[in-house]
């Protein structure tokens, strides 16, 4: 960044170095627990606010009750419905049979061999467009309709997005960089003009 021809290094461009500088070893212990079931809790951190709520509407006469959403991170061969039924199981053992699950259908999750012509087609227009190597994630967070293609089309599907270390996915003040829209654009227009 640069302010009246003073360049000035920004957090952001720190933490984008340090990326850069450990982007190998990052790589390689990301995809080792990319291959890891894994469940997160959202909400976590609230209890003040939770027991002030739940304090307020006990004064007027209304029961409290907590809530949490959790999501799963399948890997393959793993079964929305059956991870459901061990974590009933599981609560159970632990002594909380009271906590009632509203599950919602689960998405399956998938992996296209990375072998894939369409891959190599990705793969291919990420180079031209960033002029580095790409990095391939087999499984990444998040869901999407994978097993559906890879099962009932016999298609293979691949997920390109942008951003960077600081662009605070899924917080409320996500976002990303104009130049890497602008490159994500790029690589998304390559890769239907191939398509087309």
């Amino acid at each position: 960044m640069s302010l009246g021809g003073i360049v000035m290094t920004t957090k952001v461009d720190a933490l984008d170095q340090y990326v850069e500088k450990h982007l190998q070893q990052s790589m390689l212990e990301l995809a080792r627990l990319c291959h890891q079931p894994s469940v997160s809790a959202q909400g976590l951190g609230m209890r003040e606010c939770a027991e002030l709520v739940a304090q307020m509407l006990l004064t007027r006469g209304f029961t409290a009750q907590a809530l949490c959403k959790i999501d799963f991170r399948l890997v393959p061969d793993q079964d929305p419905e059956d991870v459901v039924r061990k974590l009933r199981a599981h609560l159970e053992v632990q002594g909380f049979d009271d906590i009632e699950i509203m599950a919602e259908p689960g998405e399956r999750p998938g992996v296209v061999d990375p072998d894939d012509p369409l891959i190599q087609l990705d793969l291919d227009t990420a180079r031209a467009v960033y002029n580095k190597e790409p990095v391939l994630n087999p499984l990444c967070g998040g869901s999407g309709p994978y097993a559906p293609f890879l099962e009932y089309l016999q298609t293979p599907i691949i997920s390109v997005g942008v951003g960077y270390p600081g662009s605070l996915g899924h917080a409320p003040n996500e976002h990303i960089r104009m130049s890497d829209w602008l490159l994500g654009t790029r690589h998304m227009a390559r890769i239907f003009d191939v398509f087309g």
